[in-house]
């Protein structure tokens, strides 16, 4: 019985002394930098109608987003296609089809101040074909 005392003793002494290395451990430690946080998003869609005529009309989205202690990064692209033809005609006509893309990067100051970039692009196909850049 006297062995089972000085054992169960032992035990708890070495627990106690685990848990004061293991928490002096834990508060010696520097706190981890924070990672960024990633958000993405990815849409498609898809339109189609028959009757009086045939359309069809396709689209395409995708955008992320980082954030970070002082900064955030957007980047997104999207596009869009669509064709019609009507009853009795042998010819498609296109009736959408657009690219989209940008990024911004946001540099947050301290107080209430940022400074921000941005660049957007923008390109068309159709007859009044326009490439833009801002």
């Amino acid at each position: 019985m006297k062995r089972l005392i000085q054992f169960i003793g032992l035990a708890l002494a070495s627990a106690s002394g685990v848990a004061s290395v293991h928490a002096q451990v834990q508060t010696n430690t520097a706190p981890a930098k924070p990672k960024a946080v990633w958000k993405s998003s990815l849409a498609a869609g898809l339109t189609i109608t028959r009757g009086n005529g045939e359309t069809t009309l396709g689209t395409l989205t995708a955008a992320t987003d980082g954030k970070w202690d002082d900064s955030e990064l957007s980047i997104g692209a999207d596009g869009a296609y669509g064709r019609s033809k009507t009853p009795g005609q042998t010819t498609t006509t296109t009736t959408a089809e657009l690219l989209h893309g940008f990024t911004q990067y946001n540099w947050l100051l301290p107080s209430v101040f940022m400074a921000m970039a941005a660049w957007k692009a923008c390109m068309t196909a159709l007859p009044t074909s326009s490439i833009a850049s801002r």
